[in-house]
């Protein structure tokens, strides 16, 4: 009872320590971070959201997140102020945008790849035990399968329970022999 606790309390700040909340800006801070040339890099992520890295003095800057309402009047605004910046300064702004798509939430990915794990984990035990615990025609097709199993990771398993289980010897077939 004392590791399945742990387990959950592990699990619980594996879970929370994955999501990094960073402290959220309206459009107005962005605009004077824009024209302050602040910017080291930004990351749009689905037209819905825009991290901004400022820049620092150390190695590592602040970031900063910010949502976007409407993608559409983002990048108009984003397009406008670069304009106006080289129309000043004779030269591109010296910031980097990448725009990202998919999925930008390491927990959710996380949780994903856990449950993944899991499903697969069962699925390969089920598979063992049924494999041991039955009788096949010959040694030989059990020793296949258990190497099939363990060798071939993810189709393995699946493969068994669609064809291994027809070959292996049903109680009621042992009792007659």
């Amino acid at each position: 009872m004392k590791s399945r606790i742990l387990f959950l309390l592990i699990t619980v700040g594996l879970f929370l320590s994955c999501s990094e909340k960073k402290p959220e800006i309206s459009s107005n801070d962005f605009q004077r971070l824009l024209s302050a040339d602040s910017i080291k890099s930004m990351r749009v992520f689905n037209d819905e959201s825009v991290t901004i890295e400022k820049k620092s003095s150390n190695s590592e800057g602040v970031i900063y997140e910010m949502k976007i309402h409407s993608s559409a009047q983002f990048r108009l605004k984003l397009d406008a102020f670069e304009r106006n910046y080289m129309d000043k300064h004779k030269a591109a702004p010296t910031y980097d945008i990448w725009y990202v798509q998919g999925s930008t939430n390491i927990a959710k990915r996380a949780i994903n790849a856990y449950t993944f794990s899991l499903c697969w984990l069962i699925l390969f035990l089920f598979a063992a035990i049924d494999i041991l615990k039955n009788r096949f025609v010959s040694d030989i097709d059990k020793l296949i399968w258990v190497l099939v199993v363990i060798l071939v990771p993810f189709i393995g398993p699946i493969l068994y329970f669609f064809i291994g289980r027809q070959q292996r010897l049903i109680k009621e077939h042992i009792n007659e022999l």
